[in-house]
């Protein structure tokens, strides 16, 4: 496995210029513009792809501090040559229970994500005037996190077969 060691500076000039330089590089690339840019594919998605681009650039600059991953990206790509940023998207789910009371029409109107985990009669209709009612535990899961997740890694903690040349011709990166 191919693995790049941590070459430490030779003269503090160009740690000191890296170091100047770095917060106009980084605000350069930090204007107001979007980081993220989403474009429809129809008309008809146009409002969508505003509210999913505007969604992810909130998730990109605020919940994965972006603007201090394009600083350690930077600023490993200028001191190492190199640089690399991981990204993935995270999901985490909850199973929510809900308990319920249902009439014989209620019982129809149970939504398709929804599992039933118990079900009782409550009280017994006559059939005729009144029907039945029953007592329901559901279960649905509902999503709590749905983002993408980008972290800077450190040189040395990435590797990839030693016979490409270039990274990008690499079979595989992996992430120790």
């Amino acid at each position: 496995f191919k693995t790049l060691k941590k070459i430490p500076m030779t003269t503090s000039e160009v740690h000191d210029t890296i170091m100047w330089m770095m917060p106009a590089l980084v605000e350069t690339f930090s204007s107001p513009r979007d980081i993220v840019d989403i474009q429809p594919e129809g008309g008809e998605d146009t409002d969508r792809a505003d509210k999913v681009q505007e969604l992810l650039n909130f998730q990109t600059e605020r919940q994965n501090e972006g603007f201090m991953n394009r600083y350690y990206w930077m600023l490993s790509c200028l001191q190492m040559n190199i640089g690399f940023l991981k990204v993935s998207w995270e999901q985490e789910k909850q199973t929510v229970e809900q308990e319920v009371m249902l009439d014989d029409n209620g019982l129809t109107t149970i939504p398709p994500n929804a599992t039933v985990k118990s079900q009782e009669l409550a009280s017994q209709g006559d059939g005729i005037t009144t029907g039945n009612i029953y007592r329901v535990v559901l279960q649905t899961e509902r999503t709590v996190k749905n983002q993408p997740r980008i972290e800077v890694l450190s040189v040395t903690d990435v590797r990839w077969n030693s016979s490409a040349k270039e990274l990008r011709k690499a079979k595989f990166v992996q992430h120790k």
